[in-house]
């Protein structure tokens, strides 16, 4: 009777031991998971801005140096064009949506000094006309986009450190859903129009 029920304890035993093994090794094996899984995350949140940083500042080492080909663009038909392709370029690199535009007209001209407005001699004794000295002109366009806050300032922090001289004004934020934002700022290029003097 007794060899009996020894041998059943030890059936029980031999079935109980594997068990327990496994659920001491879960309890174990789970909160580690999690632990690594946290720590995975932020590795990825650490490269991510790692990256971003970068970017930063790769764009801060060739910020001095801007195409004087490409900086101030002549005033052809194409170049609003060719404009707006660059600004979606950075858009899609930038990771925001660029939600609409519109072209703003160009501010006046402040009209030349001088006798009679019109045109003033040179040394040589020939004349230029005030449209040849209206020189570079200024272009602006006005973007919607949509975005996180840190896409939409590496947007803007991109277009200040391009390859087109431009300046940023009329900043408005407004809050999307979490954790997007809608932006909506002024672009002010520069062009020039090559105009050849009057003899």
């Amino acid at each position: 009777m007794e060899t009996a029920s020894l041998l059943r304890v030890e059936r029980i035993l031999m079935f109980a031991f594997p068990v327990i093994a496994v659920v001491i090794g879960l309890a174990r094996v789970i909160p580690a998971y999690g632990r690594l899984q946290y720590a995975e995350s932020q590795l990825t949140e650490q490269r991510k801005l790692l990256h971003e940083n970068q970017e930063r500042l790769n764009a801060l080492l060739a910020y001095p140096h801007k195409s004087p080909e490409r900086a101030v663009a002549p005033a052809t038909a194409d170049e609003p064009i060719d404009f707006l392709v660059y600004l979606a370029r950075l858009a899609r690199e930038s990771n925001i949506d660029l939600i609409s535009f519109n072209e703003s007209a160009p501010p006046a001209t402040p009209a030349v000094s001088g006798s009679g407005g019109a045109a003033s001699t040179t040394s040589e004794g020939g004349s230029t006309s005030a449209e040849a000295s209206k020189g570079v002109r200024e272009a602006v366009v006005n973007l919607n986009v949509e975005g996180t806050y840190a896409s939409i300032l590496r947007y803007i922090s991109r277009l200040e450190r391009g390859e087109r001289i431009v300046a940023v004004s009329n900043l408005q934020i407004t809050p999307k859903s979490y954790p997007r934002l809608g932006a909506s700022f002024s672009v002010t290029r520069f062009v020039f129009e090559a105009v050849a003097p009057v003899s």
